[in-house]
């Protein structure tokens, strides 16, 4: 197994890729997507990159959403998607129990508090009744919907009027419920 010391020019390639905001692509001047700048965030972390970790949590903070969601794709500092992963939103919160784990500041965690609040209540809104998480959203719309319907759900969410649907009365138990989906679709 190779030190840490040894593997010190992933931490020189990942601050290297790193741009002026603080995001973190996955390749120098590349697409961002928040997951995989997470990790990246997480990995400075491991090889004591305390300020471009702190850079890159800061970009989280500058690009939260509203409804506390991040896009799924960045380029140059702007977003290229319309799509929202739940994944993405909950995924802040590892990323700060191990930056937490590696320094032990309190401050830190205090200053993310309203973002990560802000992120599981994102997660949370796209937890259906019967418990799954629908794991996008894309312009509006929640794929899983479009997939109970039959439909491809990236496929779906990229007509204008995907079906919207309204689960009613489940017959029987959950395995019932998702073997024969019982649903209204509206226009």
């Amino acid at each position: 197994m190779k030190s840490l010391s040894e593997l010190n020019h992933l931490s020189q390639y990942i601050a290297e890729s790193q741009d002026e905001w603080g995001g973190i692509p996955s390749e120098k001047d590349k697409i961002l997507d928040p997951w995989d700048h997470i990790e990246c965030c997480m990995a400075l972390d491991v090889f004591g990159e305390k300020e471009k970790s702190s850079l890159g949590f800061q970009w989280l903070i500058d690009h939260q959403e509203d409804d506390g969601s991040w896009y799924s794709e960045y380029q140059d500092n702007k977003n290229i998607s319309s799509r929202k992963e739940s994944n993405f939103s909950s995924y802040i919160a590892i990323g700060a129990l191990h930056n937490y784990e590696s320094y032990g500041d309190l401050k830190f965690l205090e200053n993310l508090l309203p973002t990560l609040k802000k992120s599981l209540e994102f997660t949370l809104s796209a937890q259906t009744d019967f418990g799954e998480f629908s794991w996008a959203m894309e312009n509006g719309i929640v794929p899983i919907a479009a997939q109970v319907a039959g439909l491809d759900p990236l496929k779906a969410a990229k007509i204008e009027q995907a079906p919207i649907l309204e689960i009613t009365k489940p017959p029987g138990s959950l395995h019932n419920h998702l073997s024969k989906p019982v649903y209204k679709s509206f226009p």
